[in-house]
């Protein structure tokens, strides 16, 4: 059964702050030399971060056992170029979720 309310603002920001609670993020961006991944898995297993050229090339490969729940990534980048790229996490189930990343 749904009910939909006449002002339902109180369900959309419940929802908007699950949305973020899920939404995996990178500190420092912009960065220069490491930056840490924030995380939340839905499962235990082996998860794939790659961080690729606005052209899709991988230019770095990390496999890293995560456990359900918040994990935090570190990466180093220190040997990128200047510009912008794309952390692409890839889950046990094969989806894929993706951070952009502007480099200094």
């Amino acid at each position: 059964m749904v009910i939909i309310y006449a002002d339902n603002s109180f369900v959309a920001d419940a929802i908007t702050k699950q949305e973020s609670v899920n939404k995996s993020s990178v500190f420092p961006n912009p960065s220069a030399n490491n930056i840490t991944v924030t995380y939340a898995a839905q499962i235990d297993g082996k998860h794939a971060f790659d961080i690729a050229d606005i052209s899709g090339k991988v230019l770095l490969h990390k496999e890293v056992n995560v456990i359900k729940g918040t994990n935090h990534i570190m990466l180093d980048v220190s040997q990128l170029t200047k510009g912008v790229y794309f952390i692409n996490i890839i889950k046990p189930d094969k989806t894929r979720e993706k951070i952009q990343l502007s480099k200094e």
